[in-house]
Parts: structure tokens; sequence; C-alpha cells
């Protein structure tokens, strides 16, 4: 009972746990190009700078909580590429609360040389909505024009360092979503990086279509126009993308059971395999009517005819009818 019930449980399980795997798999098979972080654990509590090194990847960093006490962070981010040209700050969405001088909710960009800051830029505030995005028949073109456009976008240029002013006052709950790019100068001898349309910039070739902005001047490194190899929202929504997906998850699943089962029937036909035979060779150099027993040989008892036991020395003394001879007792 329990090996049978073991049949239906154990496959049951692989599909399972395969189904699971595609479905992990199909949810990362765009690359995760990004390091996100929540600015509510990454920044000090006591809004102290903290130093972030970034390696030629964007930066995605969040807010989304009730405030009930004055938030506050610095950031500095340092380029570890010397052959960086700057920074490009999207601001995807926002949810401040919205005055004349952005002096209660701000986000706020500069640089700064050891406690000395030299430069800042505008305090962005107010209520930003996420872009639209626009389509072209089922492809990406681009996010449509808003009011906020202009508002979304900050750009640091021939520096490796840039720092990152936030300032959130109690009451409600607040919302930031920004977006940090590094770009750089481009070169024939770059690699793994495509020019900004109509740019000088060149940016990772992995930023291109994957539903954030990060040519901040134009937008259009999200036009499908500039990226024709990549379908609109990626694999997943290709027209061989999901099938694709399935086929490769149907493959695995018969893969894993045909695999289950080959091992259990390996396993069964070694504990039903009878045991050694004797060697042939070795059998045919006995005299004749002597045989060498096998394990599965019946009992001595049981094995043919064999000579009688010797008589008991009573029986054989009894043999005799006269007194037996000193000489043959002693032999005996």
């Amino acid at each position: 009972m329990h090996q049978t019930n073991l049949v239906y449980i154990v496959p049951s399980y692989i599909v399972r746990c395969t189904i699971l795997l595609c479905t992990l798999a199909g949810s990362t098979l765009s690359s995760n190009v990004y390091t996100t972080n929540s600015l509510e654990t990454f920044c000090y509590k006591d809004g102290a700078k903290r130093e972030v090194a970034i390696f030629n990847k964007p930066h995605m960093y969040v807010f989304n909580s009730t405030v009930s006490t004055t938030f506050k962070c610095h950031l500095e981010l340092e380029q570890q590429s010397r052959i960086s040209a700057g920074f490009s700050v999207y601001i995807q969405s926002m949810d401040f609360i919205q005055d004349e001088e952005c002096s209660r909710d701000y986000v706020q960009f500069g640089k700064d040389v050891l406690f000395i800051t030299t430069s800042k830029s505008k305090k962005f505030c107010g209520h930003i909505p996420p872009p639209v995005q626009r389509l072209n028949g089922e492809l990406h073109a681009g996010f449509e024009p808003d009011i906020h456009t202009e508002k979304r976008k900050h750009k640091e240029d021939s520096t490796l360092e840039m720092d990152v002013w936030i300032k959130i006052e109690g009451g409600g709950r607040k919302e930031l979503v920004l977006i940090i790019t590094p770009h750089s100068m481009c070169s024939r001898r770059s690699t793994g990086t495509r020019p900004c349309p109509n740019s000088s910039e060149c940016i990772s070739s992995e930023l291109f279509c994957d539903g954030k902005v990060n040519c901040i001047s134009n937008s259009l490194d999200e036009d499908s126009r500039f990226c024709p190899h990549l379908e609109a929202g990626g694999l997943t929504e290709s027209p061989i993308g999901i099938p694709l997906i399935l086929i490769i998850c149907v493959v695995l699943v018969v893969f894993i059971t045909f695999t289950f089962f080959a091992v259990k029937e390996g396993l069964k036909r070694m504990k039903g395999m009878p045991g050694p035979r004797p060697d042939r060779s070795v059998q045919d150099q006995l005299p004749a009517g002597q045989q060498l027993l096998s394990c599965s040989a019946p009992p001595p008892d049981s094995c043919g005819d064999l000579p009688p036991f010797p008589p008991s020395y009573a029986e054989a003394v009894g043999q005799f009818s006269e007194p037996v001879p000193k000489q043959l007792l002693i032999v005996l």
C-alpha cells in the first residue's frame, strides 16, 4: 500500500516543483540588471550620508510608507568606472506634499567635496504619476508625453559622484520611485553598451525596451524602433514567448517523471535478481556423482541418496563371536 501511494505521490511532487521552477524562470527571463533598494531600510536612521558604489549598473530607489516622523536620507553615489560621463535621474512616480518652495517633502540632487556642497539642483516635489506607455500595434513606442515630463528628469554630467537628498515630513502615506542610470561617452571600444537615440551618451544595451526610462533626453530607449530584436514586454509578450515557456515546462516534467520511473524500475529488477549460480567450469571438474550445493539447493536431508553412516563402536565390536584379540583392541 505504501509503495502504491509512493508511485502517485512522488510524480505529483515532481510536477508541482517543475511548475514552480517554470514560473520563477518565466518571471526572470529578462535580465534583472537593476539594483533595487527600499529607502526606508537602506538609508541611515539619523539621516547621515551613506556612500554607494555604482558599477555601471542602474539603481532603483523606492519609498512607499506611511510617515509619522520626518524622514531624512543622504546618499552619495560613486561611479567606479573611469569612463563614466555622469548620472541620469528619472522620477518614475512621486506622491509628495506640493508647496511653492518644496520645503516639506522633496528630493534634490547635487555634488559635494568632502563636507562642502558645491552644487545643488532644484527641489522636486508634488504628485507625479507613473508614465503611460504608448503602443504601436503590439510594440512599445515610448511613453505618452504629459505635463510632468520635464519634472521627471535630472542629469549630472562629467562627474563620478552625485549626491541625493531626500526629506519627507510626517503625515500620511508618501511614495517615490527613482531610477538612476550611470551613462558614459560612446566609443568604438565600448562593449555591452549602446548609444541613446539622437545622443552621444551610451547606456547598457540590456536597458533598451525594458519598461523603464534610462535615456532621459527623449525616452527613446523604450521605443521598439530602436530595439527591433525585442518584442514588446520581452519574451513573455512575444507571439512565441508563452508557447515556448510551456513547451520547456512540459519537456522538463516528462524528463523528470521518466527518470523517476526508470530508476524505480531498475531498483525493482535488482531486488528480484536470483542469487549467484555455481561456476559451470568448477562443476565439470568434480568427480561423477558429486555436485556443488547452491544457495537455492534443498536441505542436506533431501539431497538425493547419500551413503549410510558408519556403524557405532558397540555394533562393530558385537560382530565378533569370540573375544577380540588384545592386539586388535589396541588398534581399535
